[in-house]
């Protein structure tokens, strides 16, 4: 409902030229200063809450892979608040350094992609992701 009452506001050429996030700029030709910080604000919890999530996520796997055994057990190492701890600092160096080497490509997208498909063994084409032998 709320980008229909901005077109009141602001000409479509000004609502095309707005930077990101254009809700930002939109919310504050609306109220004012205080809805694109608002909106700011928003961005800045929400992208740091999805990356302690995933940080979260991504050390669970070699810890649940060392705790049956399918992993070193240098993995299923936990700290004193009972948190993974050597998995999440190697699983998180991993995936920084892949976030990190994203800086230098030209195409991030497709850099992410195909590192993705470089590490689960993957090849992805046109067609799609395609299983590779391994011998």
């Amino acid at each position: 409902m709320f980008p229909y009452s901005v077109c009141g506001f602001l000409p479509r050429s000004e609502i095309a030229g707005l930077g990101q996030p254009s809700l930002a700029g939109a919310l504050a030709a609306t109220v004012g200063p205080w809805g694109q910080w608002f909106i700011f604000t928003g961005v800045i919890v929400s992208v740091l809450g999805a990356y302690l999530a995933w940080s979260l996520i991504v050390a669970e796997v070699p810890f649940a892979a060392a705790k049956s055994k399918d992993m070193p057990r240098f993995f299923a190492k936990q700290n004193a608040n009972k948190a993974p701890s050597n998995a999440m600092w190697v699983s998180n160096l991993i995936m920084s350094s892949f976030i990190i080497s994203t800086y230098w490509s030209a195409d991030a997208f497709n850099f992410m992609l195909d590192m993705a498909a470089v590490a689960s063994g993957h090849r992805v084409d046109v067609q799609g992701p395609v299983r590779t032998r391994r011998g």
